[in-house]
């Protein structure tokens, strides 16, 4: 697990890094469609060999609408990485696991036990004390940020929903 977390760790700032070097050169849209578009380059040709029926699906509108938000989120992620200092969009995209939570017992109905709304208002706290709030003038670009949290918090929740009645593949896809 610790293996996997520090891969995660690596393949995320490679990201960021990626993200903010090219901004230089292209718009977070075209950056997230490139990326896109790649991931969906690498995809077909694996289903042209398993199947394309592996991810039929009866809920097109629910994939469309999860990736759309997803995309949005990448994108603001993306704008926030080329102006922001990289540890404050980290901070703030550290909130997703929070909105989850929240999003969650909204969305789905999940119980919000005493242990999670610990973790919860911890989470949240520990942000306010790497972010500051009224310390320094926030950037506009933080809120932007903490809108692609929110989106990607969002994903989360829907894929979650999903995984009732979707394959991870179909998901995936």
């Amino acid at each position: 697990a610790g293996l996997w977390m520090m891969g995660a760790l690596v393949f995320l700032c490679g990201m960021a890094i990626s993200g903010r070097e090219l901004s230089a050169e292209l718009t977070a849209f075209q950056t997230s469609f490139t990326r896109s578009v790649t991931c969906l380059a690498v995809l077909i040709p694996i289903l042209a060999v398993i199947g394309f029926r592996k991810v039929r699906t009866a809920k097109l509108k629910l994939h469309v609408t999860r990736n759309v938000i997803h995309f949005t989120a990448q994108t603001s992620w993306l704008y926030g990485v080329a102006v922001l200092p990289l540890a404050e969009v980290f901070a703030i995209e550290f909130t997703a696991p929070i909105w989850t939570a929240i999003l969650a017992m909204l969305l789905l109905k999940e119980r919000l036990t005493g242990n999670r709304l610990m973790a919860i208002l911890l989470g949240f706290a520990g942000i306010l004390v790497i972010l500051r709030p009224g310390a320094a003038v926030m950037n506009p670009a933080s809120f932007v940020v903490l809108f692609s949290a929110l989106g990607f918090a969002s994903t989360y929740v829907f894929t979650r929903h999903m995984t009732a009645t979707e394959s991870p593949l179909t998901a995936g896809f």
